[in-house]
């Protein structure tokens, strides 16, 4: 297991909080110069006004007063915020009136420390019910002490009338400022969430906070909202930091980030490890799947030691309908079945990968075990880490870049799995048939008819993975959490003068086929290919997937339309 520490490569979203969390309000340094400043005003009213301040009876009163008030601060301090809110009417009061005379003594007015303990109720009630107390900038600059106890009494005043109110701790420092590596947006436990359709946040404690982490490359806004929006709808931020590897961050993106209390931590693809690891040129070679295993494993061996439960997630297809941190009910790697149809050996992919990266030896070892999805795993933090470690390790290597290509790391997962080089005993594998993760691409989950999606026992499963084999779904999660006009309509320009483009939609689907021509990088070609075909009858077109669905029809209503992302329709006006 690698030393998992805090350094400052990825700062955490919660970094702020482990900073306060080691600042005390009264620092030894701060005190010190509380003491120097107090002794320092001491003696510059002695010397103005000898015959009120400098008497030895004098001296002593305000030497037992301070450690009264002394002694107060630090029980208000060592007290919880539940015991806080069952402070008695009759307590509050005495502060106040003890408050109240070191005012008085400290402006000048010794007397006042013998009567003030007989003044009537009645002014002290109205005392409390004023929500800040009454104190000149000349006194609150004498000592922090004072200016501690002021403080702490303004915010039992303020919230006497309340019962078991929880009190926010006094005086917290604040959080310093961010790094120029810090993601722009982070949050602590104390903020609230600021989406509107998230559940509010829970009080801050000092408990291990989940994270959802993964890469986001190129990802597009649409997919981004679902990810969050939903798994913010379940977990909130006080509970759970969601942390994704963006390399791109649009004006719309950064929106969604803040929206929803999430970080984005910026990466450069030609700058991913250290210059100092032999493969940090080689990792710019490989697919996002493969390197994002080396940034996981660096972004928990610096913020390790903050979390409990991980869920490592492919974020461009997922949805939550639960809390996904519910799966984990006691320490373990948990993993989940894809297709179940075939076996590793008898699928060309996933036997492909394991043959041409470790060999025909290790493929025959495994070739009758059940594939096992890479794209969701989730589970205690220690047995996460240590997989986490062992599929970064297993691929941040020269030999490894002879087999790389995209999805080789669900190879590498399935031999770590099946293999026993992940520790059998801490893994629990689940099906499709009864688990809690729908990997929809294996067609064994039912999506009902509003869109929830439950496994073979009916059970609402808690993540939606591949969800986007389902278009009728895809549209709807769109629909639900996309909340910005995501299908701009405009006329088209260049080649596409004469087309109406509809951005984010299948405006076609299922509807007068025609061809299907490619590559095609941008709308444009489409254009370009719909008006070559024109005299075979083309009159519009779907762009996805850099291809050209070309189309022999151009009518096209809002109801026929489907949402996808990264989909643009486009068809003649006349």
């Amino acid at each position: 297991m690698k030393n998992r520490g805090n350094h400052d490569i990825f700062p955490s979203p919660s970094s702020n909080i482990s900073q306060q969390k080691y600042s005390s309000p009264h620092s030894s340094s701060s005190s010190s110069s509380s003491s120097s400043s107090s002794s320092s005003s001491s003696s510059s009213s002695s010397s103005s006004s000898p015959g009120r301040c400098c008497t030895p009876l004098n001296g002593i009163l305000l030497f037992i007063l301070f450690l009264f008030i002394h002694f107060m601060i630090d029980d208000f301090y060592l007290t919880s915020p539940q015991e806080h809110s069952s402070i008695t009417k009759m307590e509050l009061e005495s502060y106040a009136k003890t408050l109240h005379s070191a005012q008085q003594y400290l402006r000048g007015n010794p007397s006042s420390f013998s009567s003030s303990s007989s003044s009537s109720s009645s002014s002290s009630s109205s005392f409390i019910s004023t929500p800040t107390l009454d104190i000149d900038l000349d006194f609150a600059s004498k000592s922090a002490e004072a200016r501690a106890a002021a403080d702490a009494l303004a915010l039992l005043a303020s919230s006497a009338s309340v019962p078991n109110a929880n009190l926010p701790p006094p005086l917290s420092p604040p959080p310093p400022p961010l790094s120029p590596l810090s993601p722009p947006n982070q949050q602590t436990n104390s903020q609230p969430n600021s989406s509107p359709n998230s559940p509010p946040n829970s009080p801050p404690t000092n408990k291990k906070k989940n994270i959802a982490i993964g890469m986001a490359k190129d990802i597009s806004e649409t997919q981004l909202v679902v990810f969050i929006a939903t798994l913010r709808a379940h977990a909130p931020s006080s509970t759970t930091d969601i942390v994704l590897f963006m390399n791109k961050l649009s004006p719309r993106a950064s929106e969604i980030f803040t929206k929803f209390t999430a970080t984005p931590i910026m990466f450069d693809e030609n700058d991913l490890l250290p210059s100092s690891q032999p493969t940090s040129a080689l990792m710019a070679s490989f697919h996002p799947s493969t390197y994002r295993w080396p940034m996981i494993q660096e972004y928990f061996r610096q913020n390790g030691n903050l979390y409990d439960k991980v869920l490592l997630a492919d974020v461009r297809d997922m949805a939550f309908q639960s809390d996904p941190f519910e799966i984990v009910d006691e320490p373990g790697l948990y993993v989940f079945n894809g297709v179940e149809s075939m076996t590793i050996g008898e699928d060309g992919w996933n036997g492909g990968w394991v043959k041409d990266c470790f060999g025909e030896k290790v493929f025959q070892e495994v070739y009758h075990s059940p594939i096992v999805c890479s794209g969701v795993s989730i589970g205690s933090s220690k047995i996460v880490y240590e997989y986490v470690d062992q599929m970064a390790d297993t691929m941040v290597t020269p030999e490894f870049s002879k087999c790389e290509r995209n999805g080789v790391d669900q190879g590498v997962h399935n031999v770590l799995l099946h293999t026993g080089r992940v520790d059998r005993g801490v893994v629990r594998t689940f099906d499709q048939r009864t688990g809690p993760v729908a990997n929809m691409q294996a067609h064994v989950m039912d999506l009902k008819g509003d869109f929830s999606v439950v496994n073979k026992r009916g059970e609402l499963v808690s993540i939606m993975h591949q969800y986007d084999r389902y278009e009728t779904l895809t549209h709807e999660l769109f629909k639900r959490h996309v909340y910005w006009d995501m299908n701009q309509e405009s006329d088209g320009e260049g080649e596409c003068k004469g087309y109406t483009v509809k951005l984010n939609v299948e405006a076609f689907k299922g509807r007068c086929d025609l061809s299907h021509e490619g590559p095609a990088a941008k709308v444009e070609d489409c254009c370009v290919m719909c008006n070559a075909w024109r005299k075979k009858g083309c009159r519009g077109f779907t762009h996805m997937h850099n291809g050209c669905w070309l189309k022999t029809c151009s009518d096209v209503s809002e109801d026929q339309m489907l949402s996808v992302a990264d989909a643009t329709g486009g068809w003649l006006n006349s």
